[in-house]
């Protein structure tokens, strides 16, 4: 996952060291409660505008109405977590231990643009909402009693 975006959790190297295969252990429970939260975010119902037809940029660079979609989509309002519409965003996310750091994001370019905006579009931020609503399940992980 060179490119994309994703959040960190971090531990001590020190600690990492002293307490071997159980700060590994919780890194992963924390990483996979994090990867958890964050499909749960991107799986809400949109609030935003809904689309029964798809839309295109002509050759011209224009935005173009398409054909009409199977099922409307209700899309996010802005400044909202997006809504789910093809589910590829959802199913790119992965979490992964690497070192002391444990890491949830995406690969897909999309989760960029969602996350920041981009020049036409408002962000509708995903990871750091996950990683906030994740917070006090991850502090109380690393809360337990360690021996």
């Amino acid at each position: 996952m060179a490119t994309g975006v994703r959040t960190l959790i971090t531990i001590n190297k020190e600690v990492e060291r002293k307490l071997g295969n159980v700060a590994k252990e919780r890194m992963l429970e924390a990483v996979n409660e994090l990867r958890n939260e964050t499909i749960r975010t991107l799986s809400q119902k949109g609030g935003g505008r809904i689309y029964t037809h798809y839309f295109f940029t002509d050759n011209q660079g224009r935005l173009r109405i398409g054909k009409k979609r199977w099922k409307p989509h209700q899309a996010s309002a802005e400044g909202k977590p997006p809504a789910r519409d093809t589910s590829q965003l959802v199913q790119s996310i992965k979490g992964w231990v690497d070192g002391g750091i444990g890491k949830v994001g995406t690969d897909q370019d999309v989760g960029i643009m969602l996350q920041y905006g981009t020049k036409n579009m408002e962000a509708r931020p995903w990871l750091n909402v996950a990683a906030d609503n994740a917070r006090d399940k991850i502090k109380a992980i690393f809360s337990r009693r360690w021996i």
